[in-house]
């Protein structure tokens, strides 16, 4: 039967089978509708693949056909490969979307398209099947959204004590505004996926002269910290080469500030600046 669903809905829900082979959460889903509603559903398709740029190029088209019930068919595979190392796989989620609904046509097709006919029909049928899952308002289902910018963040301030604080899907701020309040004991946990630029959270910390600490950061964008009474600056948005391996490096004086995407918590040493 050819596919029921249309527009933004469509568009998310081919993403989320595409690259997860899942169904979202009705309040993931009702979020990520919200913001491609905003950014428009091709740039909403970029985001959405900008986790999955680690992989190489022939992963990718592997993960996307196997998910849309293509494979086995080497032959596919290498011209999605190749497809994706000509447009650069930064592009893999718009790539995901636009392949998502070129096989959804193909349901009916005949002459040399017939051989995808079986393999577009259960696309739809799997998209409209997950589609009428994940907006339904009972489901619970998956919770983890991408988090897109379409809500308000937080600010969450630390103690002199053991902090173990989470935030939200949104861009929120851990804040230790005087020294001592960040520890070697404190968890951060900023919530969300880590891996979308315009849901950035960011920690802003106060050390004292010579204080250094390693406290447990996992889904923190942006590290800002100061000494004393001069304030420390980071870019808004990462520059190009920036690559920290989740650990701070040193900027030209007098700054010290790194920007990095980290998937897993890490202890990431935050000396203050001289």
């Amino acid at each position: 039967m050819p596919l029921q669903v249309s527009g933004v809905p469509a568009g998310i829900t081919m993403l989320s089978r595409a690259f997860n082979d899942t169904s979202h959460s009705y309040a993931a889903y009702t979020n990520m509708v919200t913001a491609a509603g905003s950014y428009g559903i091709t740039h909403f398709a970029l985001l959405y693949g900008e986790g999955y740029t680690g992989m190489t190029e022939t992963q990718l088209s592997t993960l996307l056909l196997r998910n849309m019930g293509l494979l086995p068919n080497a032959g596919l595979q290498t011209v999605l490969t190749d497809y994706l190392v000509s447009v650069g796989k930064a592009n893999v989620g718009i790539v995901a979307l636009q392949l998502g609904q070129i096989l959804s046509w193909l349901e009916g097709a005949t002459g040399d398209l017939a051989i995808y006919g079986a393999a577009a029909a259960m696309w739809n049928l799997e998209v409209d099947t997950s589609h009428a899952y994940t907006s339904n308002p009972a489901n619970q289902g998956l919770t983890q959204s991408p988090g897109w910018s379409v809500g308000t963040g937080v600010t969450l301030s630390l103690t002199n004590g053991e902090d173990a604080l989470e935030g939200t899907i949104y861009g929120d701020v851990f804040l230790a505004a005087t020294p001592g309040m960040l520890g070697s004991f404190d968890v951060v946990n900023g919530g969300g996926s880590g891996s979308d630029w315009t849901n950035a959270d960011a920690l802003k910390a106060l050390l004292g002269g010579g204080e250094s600490v390693v406290p447990i950061l996992k889904n923190v964008e942006n590290v800002f910290i100061t000494r004393g009474m001069h304030p420390i600056s980071a870019p808004t948005d990462p520059p190009a080469s920036s690559s920290c391996g989740g650990r701070l490096q040193r900027a030209p004086r007098p700054s010290l500030a790194c920007t990095w995407r980290p998937r897993w918590a890490s202890r990431t040493p935050l000396p203050a600046a001289h």
